[in-house]
């Protein structure tokens, strides 16, 4: 599973990139809560000579602002000293969930009154972007960005390889969450919940959705991730590419801080 996630990689679409066998930067759209993101897979090379180059790409970019990510499985080891060292802040820790889902999907109670509808037009995707800015913050899009990413979701009309649900409670948006398939891992992606309705159930639905959605072969794993962005254990930060963000792995799920680092 962690293997899984560690692969889980999502570029949007003609967002300008620099991917190599090292390391990932992706300038994505401005609007986007984290729009620049860094992150090094595994290196031989110093991180101090990583970080540089880096930060380059990013000023490239045209980019001042960057968020990394580091898990459990990054190399070098002394990426995050180094990020830390030239004033990095963790704002952000978060941790891998997963699901078998082989011999049937749990019962989540979910409530009566909750109505699922997949996400297949701009009226159900302005109500997903509602949802989202709700959860994860970020500014409003236009109609002609939803499209966009709507057109993303198009090919998995007719394969199930992707797709995007919406929970409705007494014909209001409840809940949204999306999910990719990748062999046997159904990957869970942009769950959340309106603020008003939390602690109340809406956001069930989209879970058992997604996979049972999925089609054969029957998913293996569900791996549900909170946030916008896959992360492995794994923090994100923000500053400007000359004193870098900083990512800390961690062995155990934490509550999400913001400390200061010199």
């Amino acid at each position: 599973m962690h293997a899984a996630s560690s692969k889980w990689v999502w570029i949007a679409p003609a967002a300008p990139r620099a991917w190599t066998e090292e390391l990932l930067v992706v300038a994505y759209p401005e609007h986007f809560v984290a729009p620049t993101c860094a992150r090094v897979f595994a290196s031989d090379r110093a991180a101090t000579e990583l970080v540089d180059e880096i930060h380059a790409i990013v000023r490239g970019f045209g980019r001042d602002r960057l968020w990394w990510t580091v898990s459990d499985t990054t190399r070098p080891a002394t990426l995050e000293p180094e990020i830390r060292r030239r004033g990095g802040e963790v704002v952000e820790r978060m941790d891998v969930l997963g699901l078998p889902t082989g011999d049937g999907l749990p019962d989540l109670g979910v409530p009566a009154a909750i109505e699922v509808r997949r996400v297949r037009d701009l009226s159900t995707k302005r109500d997903a972007h509602l949802i989202h800015r709700d959860g994860f913050g970020g500014e409003e899009q236009t109609d002609e960005q939803l499209s966009t990413d709507l057109a993303w979701l198009a090919h998995g009309f007719e394969d199930d390889s992707t797709g995007e649900v919406m929970a409705y409670l007494d014909g209001r948006p409840a809940g949204v969450g999306g999910w990719d398939m990748a062999g046997e891992v159904c990957r869970l992606w942009g769950g959340a919940t309106a603020s008003t309705l939390r602690r109340r159930g809406p956001t069930g639905p989209y879970s058992p959705n997604a996979c049972a959605s999925a089609g054969p072969p029957e998913p293996r794993w569900g791996s549900p991730t909170p946030g916008w962005r896959p992360r492995h254990r794994s923090c994100a930060g923000s500053a400007s590419p000359v004193t870098a963000s900083s990512a800390s792995s961690s062995s155990t799920c934490e509550p999400p801080r913001l400390a200061r680092v010199g």
